[in-house]
């Protein structure tokens, strides 16, 4: 199984409201590859969703037009939900911005999925990229691909 999910228009958010600490999913539009039905735009454009347990590999590339103050943290990372919360996967870029444009962000990891802990690192099979920030601003996403892929049994 592979798949891989692209953003293909700029997508903006304004944490200014929402307070510190935000995290939001990136909403992706285009489909470039999927052999095992992972993925669904029309019901839910955020989620690459695992078809079985097992040992997967997953990466992301995201460009921001727009650049917050200097010293804002920004980071992306991909993110396994559960009804409860959700958890990283390992796959995450931190950026302390020097007011540089644009910022340029990637990460790739490997992760089991799998029933229950303590053999699984993710325990749900939806994957989802979201942006965060450690200080309200506006932020321009102009390029988001998440890739995630099976590499074999867990």
């Amino acid at each position: 199984p592979l798949a891989q999910v692209r953003l293909t228009k700029s997508f903006s958010i304004d944490t200014g409201a929402l307070g510190s600490l935000v995290s939001a999913a990136i909403p992706f539009d285009t489909v470039d590859v999927d052999t095992a039905n992972m993925v669904d735009l029309t019901t839910n454009p955020y989620a690459i969703t695992l078809p079985s347990f097992g040992r997967y590999a997953a990466s992301f590339q995201v460009t921001t037009s727009t650049v917050a103050a200097a010293n804002t943290t920004e980071f992306f990372e991909i993110r396994a939900l559960t009804t409860t919360g959700n958890n990283s996967t390992g796959a995450r870029d931190d950026y302390t911005s020097d007011t540089s444009t644009p910022a340029l962000f990637n990460g790739s990891s490997m992760f089991r999925y799998a029933a229950a802990f303590p053999l699984a690192d993710v325990v749900t099979p939806t994957l989802v990229l979201t942006w965060g920030n450690l200080q309200p601003n506006v932020n321009t996403i102009t390029l988001a691909r998440m890739t995630v892929f099976w590499l074999g049994d867990a």
